[in-house]
């Protein structure tokens, strides 16, 4: 009997062990969108000194375009960066929220790094990131000509993520009457 009382302790470890395992070994990949296929919500975001006004979802009507939330803390954000500077050199339209940095840092890194956006905002309230429903960054949406969401991705934009999951969604948007293919989330 005392030999039982020194496992007793494992037992709850054994269940902390099994758990944590499963959701470690799960795909917690992308989460679902409730912004999927709805219009992109009114945006307010504060102007980063030197670089412009900040963006309105006005701003993204009329061609697709892509959002990014990014920030200087972000160390994923800058893994992407320079995929986005490259889609930027092809002509796509990115434009950025800088999210929870405090004043001039989003500002000190693009100048740093290089400015890959059309049109760039901070976001330092979280007010346009809840009703994204943005969870970490980087994020980055696909917003069509109408301003609809059409695609999340959560994490780096990548040479891979461009190919797989952008790309049709975008020759599908190009098409006339075409479906848009759905998120995977």
């Amino acid at each position: 009997m005392p030999r039982l009382l020194y496992a007793l302790p494992l037992v709850p470890l054994a269940f902390l062990v099994a758990f944590g395992a499963r959701g470690l070994l799960s795909d917690q990949g992308q989460q679902p969108s409730a912004m999927l296929s709805q219009p992109l919500p009114a945006l307010a975001l504060e102007p980063l000194d030197g670089y412009g006004p900040a963006f309105t979802e006005a701003d993204l009507r009329g061609r697709w375009s892509l959002v990014n939330v990014f920030g200087s803390w972000c160390a994923y954000c800058q893994v992407e960066h320079p995929f986005l500077m490259a889609l930027a050199g092809q002509g796509v339209a990115i434009y950025g929220i800088d999210w929870r940095d405090e004043p001039g840092a989003g500002e000190a890194w693009l100048s740093r790094h290089g400015n890959p956006y059309a049109m760039v905002g901070a976001e330092r309230g979280s007010r346009a990131i809840l009703d994204l429903g943005v969870t970490g960054a980087p994020e980055t949406f696909l917003v069509d000509a109408g301003g609809v969401v059409r695609h999340r991705h959560q994490g780096p934009l990548t040479e891979r993520v461009w190919r797989d999951d952008f790309l049709p969604r975008i020759e599908a948007l190009e098409a006339p009457g075409a479906p848009v293919p759905p998120a995977s989330a």
